[in-house]
């Protein structure tokens, strides 16, 4: 009686190991390998690790099929993942070492009908700066405002408010890159942070030089991972739904990408009776309307079409400044709702380095919306502060 338990978990293994032979197969002699995820290309992003049981990595969100391609020194493998898919193939390291590697989409299926239904609400001050400001505790000694910054990554403090918190062990750095370059970044491990009904432990706070105007540091939508983020900006509220509730048909609902935690939603533009397409990053840290990217302002011509009406300089999180000119787009639309003679940013000089377009806080607040981060959409509808008109100094 006591052999079959034995013989069991023989038969399993051999079983495991039948499995895998039949595997796809991605061959290396390097550990480290570049993805294609969509159309997102990241160079020397994946370690492999021969000691994990199952090495997972997690696509960045759309809700669409489409192409993976993991890339070594010597070979390269595609997959067509769809969402809520989870793709598993073998990695030959040397024609030695065996790693099993899971593919698994960022979208994930959430059984609505056995989950019920929350919603937390935080209130938040909208700044004459276009920034969510809202107000946390840190570890259980610190109030602090915080912007919430929709397209970052972390947790982070400037250093004037670092100077003043109970914690002072940033003793710890890394290099960042930001618009203006490169930058060294102190970070402090193991803090906790409430945020109204919220707690979590173990959070990495980072510090930077600068912030929105009367913020202490700020945090991105990352903290609700599968939730979905409701703005309100009638009653300056954030509520947090544990998932999508019902809403009403004013909403328009238009499909988000991501590339690793950065949302973005595609925009289109009318210069002298010509149409453009350009997907944006939903950046509420910056307080415009539209930072245009490099490549877009040069492949288009976007400068010699517009009216220059002013220069500025922008600051990045680091201290680094750039050069921007501002101009006036004859027409920009977003879903079914249109902007005329709006003003819009893009850099002076510096080609290559702003890589993205980005739409900004004096957009974002022009409407109440629902991230649907579970599912990788976006749900908007014109607020109270859809009529304000646009300065142009």
């Amino acid at each position: 009686m006591k052999k079959f338990p034995l013989l069991f978990a023989f038969t399993l293994i051999f079983a495991s190991i039948f499995a895998q032979q039949d595997l796809p197969i991605l061959r290396t002699k390097t550990t480290v390998l570049s993805i294609k995820d969509g159309k997102n290309y990241k160079p020397d992003y994946w370690t492999i690790d021969p000691a994990l049981e199952k090495d997972v990595y997690l696509a960045d969100k759309i809700n669409q099929p489409k192409s993976i391609t993991f890339y070594s020194d010597i070979d390269s493998i595609s997959f067509q993942l769809d969402p809520r898919q989870e793709i598993d193939f073998l990695v030959i390291l040397n024609n030695k070492d065996t790693c099993l590697t899971q593919i698994k989409s960022g979208i994930t299926f959430i059984k609505t009908d056995s989950l019920e239904l929350t919603h937390d609400t935080i209130p938040f001050i909208l700044t004459d700066a276009n920034n969510i400001i809202i107000q946390t505790v840190l570890n259980k000694v610190d109030t602090l405002n915080l912007m919430f910054h929709t397209a970052q990554g972390n947790v982070s403090l400037t250093e004037e408010a670092i100077a003043q918190i109970a914690n002072k062990s940033f003793d710890k750095s890394e290099k960042a890159i930001t618009w203006g370059g490169e930058s060294t970044s102190r970070y402090s491990q193991g803090n906790y942070l409430k945020i109204k009904d919220f707690e979590w432990e173990n959070i990495t706070i980072w510090e930077d030089k600068n912030t929105g105007p009367n913020a202490d540091g700020k945090f991105g939508p990352n903290l609700f991972q599968n939730k979905v983020i409701e703005l309100n900006f009638d009653q300056n509220i954030m509520v947090i739904h544990s998932y999508l509730p019902e809403i009403d048909e004013q909403y328009e609902k238009s499909e988000l990408s991501f590339n690793r935690n950065l949302m973005f939603i595609e925009t289109n533009y009318q210069i002298k009776n010509k149409h453009y397409k350009n997907p944006v990053l939903i950046h509420s840290g910056f307080g415009g309307t539209l930072l245009l990217d490099d490549n877009f302002v040069q492949k288009n011509n976007i400068g010699s079409q517009l009216e220059t009406i002013s220069e500025s300089q922008l600051t990045d999180s680091y201290g680094n400044i750039l050069k921007t000119k501002k101009a006036i787009l004859p027409f920009f639309n977003l879903g079914k709702n249109s902007f005329t003679d709006m003003p819009i940013s893009f850099f002076e000089g510096a080609l290559g380095r702003q890589h993205m377009s980005v739409i900004g806080g004096n957009i974002l607040k022009r409407f109440n919306v629902f991230f649907d981060l579970q599912n990788a959409y976006l749900y908007y509808k014109p607020s109270q502060l859809m009529d304000l008109p646009f300065e142009t100094t």
